[in-house]
C-alpha cells in the first residue's frame, strides 16, 4: 500500500538496519518513532524485510478493555483503515517468511522496545514450536522497558500487555517482577515533578487489576488511597477510583456502599457548581442513582434538576436566516388559493408534503452531515425539553444520528409552519367568511366521524378569529381520536388489557404510530411522529397535552390543521384492511 511520507529508498543492509533500529529505540517515545528508522528501506506498496518491520512497529495496539476492536482485530490492529484497504496488513495474513525475519531481528536486537513488539506479535501468531517461548521474552522485555526512554502511558500499556501475557501462559515466576515493576511505577506516577498523571497512575492499577483476586498484591489497596489523596478532588477521578476499589470486592454491602458514594460525590459537586456545570453534575448523579437503583439519591437529583432556573444555564440561541423571493412566496401560496372553492384549497393544503421531508433523503442528509462533521457524531449530548427536563443523553453514533433525523425533519416542519400561516390567511382573504356547517360537512368522512368533525370545524374557526392557542388545544385530542379510528380500522390493537394491578386503556398516540409503520407512507408517518410525539422533535401533542406551552403560535396552530387536512383526505380499501 503506498506510503504518503516515503523517502528515496537506502540500499538494504541487515546489520546497518539493526544498528539504526538499536539507535532510534534508545531514544524513542513509542513504537511508532521505530517505524521512521526503516522507513528509508522500504519500497512502498512492495513486500520486503524492511517493510515488514514498517508494519510490526506500525501496529495499533488495542487494550484489552477496548471489546469491539479487540474483536474485530484481536490486540493489535491496523492504525490506517479507509475505503481503500488498511495498513499495515492485518497480522494474520503476514507470510512466515516475514514472521521469521522478526524472530531473527528480536533475537539479535539489544532493544527492548524492539523485543516487546516482534515477541508479542509472534506470541499472537502462534509462531514456531514453542510460541510460548515468544510471549515469555516478550514479558521480559516489557519490564526492560521501565529503564528505557518510553512515555509513561506507553510504558503503562506495556507493563499492562505484560500481564495480559502472563495471565495467558501462566508464568507466575515473571508476574512477581512485572508486578513490582507496575508498583513501582505507579508510586513514581504519583510523585512525578511534572504534575499530576492520573491516567498513567490508573492505568498501572488497572494493570495490576487484570490479575485472579487471589493473585493481586495486597499494595492495590494504599496504591488507591494514594490516588483518592492525589486525585480525589475531581469527581471525575473519584469515580474511577471507587470503581476499581468495587473490582476487589464481592460483599454485597460494601458493593453498595461505593455505588451510593458515588452518587453522592456528584450531588455534592453540583451543589458547588453552577450553570450547566451544575445540571450536567445533577444529570451524572441521576445517571448512576438510576444505574444502580439508589431511589433517594435519584429522587434528590430530579428535584434539585427541576430547580435550576432558565437564567442560570445561560442557554445561547443559535439561528440561522435564509432568504426567499417575496415573489417565489407569494406564487406558492398561491398554488393553494387559485382554486374554485376553499373546500379544493384545503384538499391541496393537506395533499402538499410532508413538511419533515422525504424519509430517505432526509436519512442520506444526516449521513453526510455524518460524514462532514464527524466529530459532532462522537460527543456526548444532552437534549433538553421544557423546563430544563433531560429528555435524551445519545452517546453512541447511531443513537446520535437518530436525534439528528429528528432534527432535520423538525427544521422542515418548522420551516413549513410559517407558510402555512400564510396559506391559510390567504384561503381566508379570498374566500370570506368559511361557516362552521360547512366545516363540519367537509371533514365529515369515513375516517372522522360528525361529532369529531364538529370540533376539527370550530378549531378552524377560532384559529381564523385569532385565537390559535384555543384552537390548538381543540385540535390535538381529536387527531389522537383519528389516529385511533385509522388503527382499529386496519385492524390494528388500540387497547391493552389489564394486568393484576395495572389496570388497562387506550394505546397511546406515539404507539398507535408505532404500530402504523409498513402501513402508512413511511415520509408522512414520520411527519406525524416528529409534530405529534417525538420528544427531540416538534412534539406538539405531548407539549400542549402536558402543559409545557405556555401558548400555542399562529405556527403551531396551522401545522395541527394541516394534519387534520391531510388526514381528511384518507380512506382504508377493503384489501387494507384484511391485511
Amino acid at each position: 500500500m503506498p506510503m504518503s511520507d516515503s523517502v528515496p529508498i537506502a540500499p538494504f543492509d541487515p546489520a546497518k538496519l539493526l544498528q539504526e533500529l538499536d539507535e532510534a529505540a534508545n531514544k524513542a517515545h513509542d513504537f511508532h518513532s521505530l517505524s521512521s528508522a526503516v522507513k528509508k528501506y522500504a519500497t512502498p506498496g512492495v513486500e520486503s524485510p524492511a517493510m515488514s518491520l514498517v508494519w510490526a512497529f506500525e501496529y495499533h495496539y488495542v487494550e484489552i478493555t477496548n471489546v469491539p476492536r479487540r474483536r474485530q482485530w484481536g490486540p493489535y490492529a491496523p492504525w490506517r483503515e479507509s475505503k481503500d484497504g488498511v495498513f499495515p496488513m492485518p497480522l494474520p495474513k503476514v507470510d512466515d517468511k516475514w514472521l521469521k525475519f522478526w524472530a531473527e531481528v528480536a533475537e539479535q536486537s539489544k532493544s527492548p522496545l524492539i523485543r516487546a513488539r516482534l515477541n508479542d506479535l509472534l506470541w499472537e501468531r502462534k509462531w514456531d514450536r514453542r510460541p510460548d517461548l515468544h510471549a515469555r521474552a516478550a514479558i521480559d522485555a516489557y519490564a526492560d522497558l521501565v529503564a528505557s526512554t518510553l512515555n509513561s502511558l506507553y510504558l503503562a500499556e506495556g507493563l499492562s500487555r505484560a500481564i495480559e501475557l502472563i495471565c495467558q501462559i501462566n508464568d507466575d515466576g515473571r508476574q512477581t517482577r512485572v508486578v513490582e515493576c507496575c508498583i513501582t511505577q505507579a508510586r513514581l506516577s504519583l510523585e512525578s515533578k511534572d504534575g499530576p498523571k492520573p491516567g498513567v497512575t490508573f492505568r498501572f492499577v488497572e494493570a495490576l487489576l487484570q490479575l485472579p483476586r487471589e493473585k493481586q498484591p495486597p499494595e492495590i489497596d494504599g496504591l488507591l488511597d494514594s490516588c483518592q489523596r492525589a486525585y480525589g478532588h475531581s469527581p471525575w477521578h473519584a469515580q474511577t477510583i471507587l470503581e476499581l476499589r468495587e473490582t476487589r470486592t464481592k460483599d454485597p454491602a460494601t458493593i453498595n456502599q461505593l455505588h451510593v458514594a458515588q452518587a453522592k460525590q456528584w450531588l455534592q459537586e453540583a451543589r458547588s457548581s453552577k450553570g450547566l456545570k451544575r445540571l450536567c453534575d445533577l444529570q451524572k448523579a441521576l445517571e448512576l442513582a438510576h444505574k444502580y437503583g439508589i431511589k433517594s439519591i435519584a429522587d434528590t437529583a430530579s428535584r434539585e434538576i427541576q430547580e435550576i432556573p432558565e437564567e442560570e444555564l445561560e442557554l445561547k440561541t443559535i439561528s440561522a436566516t435564509t432568504e426567499i423571493p417575496r415573489k417565489d412566496v407569494e406564487a406558492f401560496v398561491a398554488s393553494f388559493v387559485e382554486t374554485p372553492d376553499w373546500k379544493d384549497s384545503l384538499k391541496r393544503f393537506g395533499a402538499y408534503g410532508p413538511p419533515s421531508g422525504d424519509h430517505s433523503q432526509n436519512l442520506q442528509a444526516v449521513k453526510n452531515h455524518r460524514s462532514q462533521s464527524p466529530f459532532q457524531f462522537l460527543v456526548k449530548q444532552t437534549i433538553l425539553g421544557d423546563d430544563n427536563a433531560p429528555i435524551r443523553t445519545p452517546t453512541s453514533e447511531e443513537e446520535i444520528a437518530t436525534v439528528a433525523l429528528a432534527r432535520q425533519e423538525s427544521l422542515g416542519i418548522s420551516l413549513f409552519g410559517h407558510f402555512a400561516t400564510d396559506i391559510l390567511d390567504a384561503v381566508r382573504v379570498k374566500q370570506g367568511t368559511i361557516n362552521h356547517a360547512g366545516l363540519t360537512d367537509f371533514f365529515d368522512t369515513g375516517l372522522i366521524p360528525g361529532d369529531t368533525a364538529e370540533r376539527i370545524a370550530r378549531a378552524l374557526v377560532l384559529y381564523w378569529e385569532g385565537h390559535p392557542d384555543e384552537s390548538a388545544h381543540l385540535l390535538v385530542p381529536k387527531i389522537e381520536t383519528v389516529f385511533r379510528n385509522l388503527a382499529r380500522e386496519l385492524g390494528i390493537i388500540i387497547i391493552y388489557e389489564p394486568i393484576g394491578d395495572r389496570p388497562g386503556g387506550i394505546r397511546s398516540l406515539g404507539e398507535l404510530l408505532r404500530s402504523l409503520k409498513g402501513r402508512l407512507n413511511e415520509s408522512w408517518r414520520r411527519y406525524f411522529v416528529n409534530l405529534l410525539c417525538d420528544p427531540v422533535g416538534v412534539n406538539l401533542r405531548n407539549r400542549l397535552a402536558h402543559g409545557l406551552m405556555p401558548l400555542a403560535k399562529r405556527e403551531d396552530a396551522a401545522l395541527l390543521i394541516h394534519v387534520v387536512c391531510h388526514l381528511r383526505l384518507m380512506s382504508i380499501t377493503e384489501g387494507e384492511k384484511k391485511s
